[in-house]
């Protein structure tokens, strides 16, 4: 008789708790990153951009063209941001982490570094580049989808000419390149390897 009520009641809950998801995978929605409180990163320029970085210790992320943490937080206890180009003032106005990014003042010359857009695609800032073609090799392949499509290897304004493909971003100008960013439209999860200069 006992033995009948316990195994009753373990039955009872199990259902209940298989009821309630606790025996169910994790869906892979439960994995999706959500943006608990956004951050707007603006350069000198005015363009808003994405630095991989923390915020009190959570890691800044990109998503649908949004930046931001994954928890909420109500004061900045410290703020990291992966740059080495550019020092930054920061604030928290109405739950939105606001940070304004300028030039460091002991830059070397012929300094770049790469960032990434919202849309992910990167942007490239130089200071004081005194050729007029730079080279700048990557640490890993752009996007595929990017590489593929010989329609926007090339990009071509009337002020530069970049192109883009593979391993490779280059900026050739009539005029030294100077200080200032490009805008490349390439995509890729990349680092600067080396950078060669012409």
């Amino acid at each position: 008789m006992k033995k009948k009520i316990i195994i009753s009641i373990n039955l009872v809950l199990i259902l209940i708790l298989s009821s309630c998801g606790l025996f169910l995978k994790p869906s892979a929605s439960s994995n999706v990153l959500k943006i608990e409180t956004y951050v707007e990163i603006y350069d000198e320029y005015g363009n808003r951009i994405f630095v991989d970085g923390k915020i009190n210790g959570y890691p800044i992320v990109l998503k649908d063209g949004q930046t931001g943490i994954t928890v909420k937080i109500s004061e900045i206890k410290s703020l990291y941001l992966n740059t080495q180009m550019f020092d930054y003032n920061y604030n928290l106005e109405s739950g939105v982490v606001k940070i304004s990014l300028f030039k460091k003042s002991n830059l070397s010359k012929n300094t770049v570094e790469l960032q990434k857009q919202l849309d992910g695609s990167i942007i490239v800032y130089t200071y004081e580049v005194d050729k007029s073609k730079l080279n700048i090799w990557l640490d890993n392949l752009l996007e595929e989808s990017w590489a593929k499509n010989t329609s926007v290897k090339n990009i071509i304004s009337s002020d530069e000419n970049i192109i883009a493909s593979n391993y490779l971003i280059s900026i050739l100008k009539s005029s030294p390149i100077g200080t200032g960013y490009f805008k490349t439209g390439a995509k890729g999860n990349v680092r600067i390897k080396s950078v060669i200069l012409k």
